[in-house]
């Protein structure tokens, strides 16, 4: 029993079914905002999976703090302040240690 509004759910499941949802509407752009935060591993390994499948048919913007989530992006844009700080393929920052792609946040 799914129950009023999906309240037997847990958080990751009525993630996953708002992830399943917005996929099926097929839109031309999609914009996931931590659409893994609440899931393990295993079911964020399967959603980037769908979405590198699915890339190419849409314009997708991914905002995330996990670097697996976004790993499959073209491009990625890190912000700070309300700025950008940096864009570059996800190859060239991921090769970035830590501290040089942290550089720009306050130190407290």
């Amino acid at each position: 029993v799914v129950g009023y509004r999906g309240v037997n759910l847990s958080a990751g499941q009525r993630q996953r079914i708002a992830l399943a949802r917005a996929l099926v509407r097929d839109p031309d752009l999609l914009i996931l905002d931590e659409a893994t935060n609440a899931v393990d591993g295993l079911s964020e390994a399967a959603i980037v999976e769908t979405l590198k499948s699915r890339a190419g048919r849409r314009t997708t913007l991914v905002i995330s703090h996990h670097h697996s989530t976004i790993s499959f992006c073209d491009d990625v844009v890190i912000l700070s302040g309300g700025r950008v700080k940096k864009q570059a393929p996800f190859a060239a920052l991921a090769s970035l240690s830590m501290d040089e792609l942290y550089q720009h946040e306050p130190t407290l």
